[in-house]
């Protein structure tokens, strides 16, 4: 009895973290809270032209790389845009490749080919502590995954690489990605794409 009424004090004095606490509890024992991280970001391509894209990673929970399938990762990863900016048709990519702990594959590159055909470079983890680099086109209105060989020209990564992170502000400029991405956390096979298709090790 005597612990039914501190906890019914509890809940009476402090009714907002008792709810909020509630709230953490159903949330882990679902595996984990699925969340929405959206913002926008400016991307130079190789043309030399700046435009900004919409961003959203959609977090769910579990997840082999959390105990017990707590917590959340990253299982989508959403590229909205218009070229030319406001009047152009909008463009949506979607990642379609999770890796063995169930993360998303990793977007690193948006540009323009000489042949006016959009392009998207990501990376997905295939086990064996090796990754490997995806790319998309987008031609007659759909991306489809495009064949690479196992050399490949390099292509220093320009979107965010702190992606689906919690304090991602709501505009990403290209001077705070420069700073986010000169980072000695990211490894080089974050920084750029290539020149192998299949990286192993750090």
């Amino acid at each position: 009895m005597k612990i039914f009424d501190r906890l019914s004090s509890l809940v009476v004095r402090y009714p907002r973290i008792w709810r909020a606490s509630c709230a953490l509890m159903i949330c882990l024992s679902l595996g984990g809270c699925e969340k929405h991280v959206t913002w926008q970001e400016e991307v130079r391509l190789s043309t030399g032209e700046t435009i900004i894209i919409d961003r959203d990673v959609r977090h769910a929970g579990g997840g082999a790389a959390w105990p017990q399938g707590q917590g959340s990762i990253p299982r989508e990863h959403i590229i909205r845009f218009r070229y030319p900016a406001q009047t152009g048709p909008l463009i949506e990519w979607r990642s379609t490749k999770l890796d063995s702990s169930t993360y998303a594959e990793l977007p690193l590159v948006l540009d323009i080919g000489e042949d006016k055909t959009w392009y998207i470079f990501t990376k997905v983890g295939v086990g064996g502590g090796c990754r490997r680099y995806v790319k998309y086109q987008f031609q007659h209105g759909m991306w489809s995954e495009a064949s690479l060989p196992e050399n490949i020209e390099i292509h220093p990564t320009n979107l965010f690489l702190a992606a689906g992170g919690v304090g991602v502000e709501s505009l990403i400029t290209l001077g705070g990605k420069v700073k986010e991405n000169s980072s000695p956390s990211y490894f080089l096979y974050l920084k750029q794409v290539g020149p192998k298709r299949d990286v192993c090790g750090f």
